[in-house]
């Protein structure tokens, strides 16, 4: 049943819980996933090659799922990315050091396929990573349902990987600048069906977006544009909105970007617990209640507290 949001500018304020704690405290390469348009029970948390979990946004609990199969290391780079076409999880399994590993998690079944494809990725991966699956569950326009896009290694490469034929290519055109530690990509369909947008990280202060139709880059400058974005950043997109949420680094800090303006704008700071050291690792999932009420849930830097904040207006 939809709830009407009655909050008022200036006297009522964002406000964070605290959640059950993680399995695990967050390093580098900890990540957490969920359908992006935020409307499954499940928040899916990797801590370790041995420990995958998920947390239900309705029960406050956590539960213990199959572990990932052998190939690949886990350490900064690693990630993970949501499929709702499939009812599925891909996993790059990761650390900079060995072969990277990609694997495919099948929700419903609780199990893993045996490893896909690695050929046409670099021999080490590492340093911070994005994963992006523009699909038609996302958006009916959206241009296809068999391509997921990679970033990461502290390189321009854009990889695109195809579910259909298990295979990698690395010859799209380069990222303008290579993307380094705190980098992401997001897909906000609710503003442009043919874009990927990409948070460079490695304390820039652009952002740029990928035409997918068209296999080029161009860079966004946000206003204001003082705001620089290092390890332990996050993008997300509010789903239904032209709007992408960015979390900093470890200070907590939380912004909305209007991608209709660029306008950069403080959504609020999660302050109830304080964060540690910054550490690379997708650590930031949206989520919007049958009701309409939308959350952030965020893994605390260097810690085993898992928080939210609900986006008041």
């Amino acid at each position: 049943m939809p709830i009407t949001n009655n909050n008022v500018k200036v006297i009522d304020l964002p406000e964070v819980q605290i959640l059950q704690p993680l399995p695990a405290n967050t390093a580098a390469g900890v990540c957490i996933v969920n359908d992006r348009r935020g409307t499954d029970e499940y928040i899916y948390y990797l801590s370790s090659a041995t420990s995958f979990w998920r947390y239900s946004v309705w029960a406050n609990t956590w539960q213990q799922l199959a572990n990932p199969p052998a190939g690949g290391a886990f350490g900064a780079g690693t990630n993970m990315c949501y499929d709702p076409i499939n009812g599925a999880i891909w996993l790059l399994l990761t650390s900079g050091t060995g072969a990277p590993g990609w694997h495919k998690y099948v929700i419903a079944t609780n199990a893993w396929d045996a490893a896909k494809s690695v050929t046409n990725l670099p021999a080490t991966f590492g340093t911070d990573s994005g994963i992006v699956f523009p699909n038609t569950a996302y958006h009916a326009s959206a241009p296809s349902n068999d391509y997921i896009y990679v970033i990461g290694n502290a390189s321009t490469v854009l990889y695109r990987y195809q579910i259909s034929t298990n295979a990698w290519i690395n010859t799209l055109t380069a990222q303008p600048s290579a993307c380094g530690a705190g980098c992401d990509l997001a897909y906000v369909p609710a503003y442009n069906t043919g874009r990927i947008y990409r948070l460079r990280g490695a304390t820039q202060a652009t952002i740029d977006y990928y035409d997918i139709g068209g296999n080029s880059w161009t860079g966004v400058t946000y206003v204001p544009a003082t705001e620089t974005f290092a390890g332990g950043s996050n993008m997300k997109p509010r789903a239904g909105t032209t709007k992408a949420i960015v979390h900093k680094d470890n200070t907590g800090r939380l912004y909305e970007l209007d991608l209709s303006d660029n306008s950069l704008t403080p959504l609020g700071t999660q302050y109830v617990v304080a964060n540690g050291a910054a550490v690379v690792g997708d650590k930031l999932a949206y989520v919007k209640e049958t009701n309409g009420i939308e959350f952030l849930y965020k893994a605390v830097q260097t810690s085993n507290q898992f928080v939210r904040f609900a986006l008041v207006f």
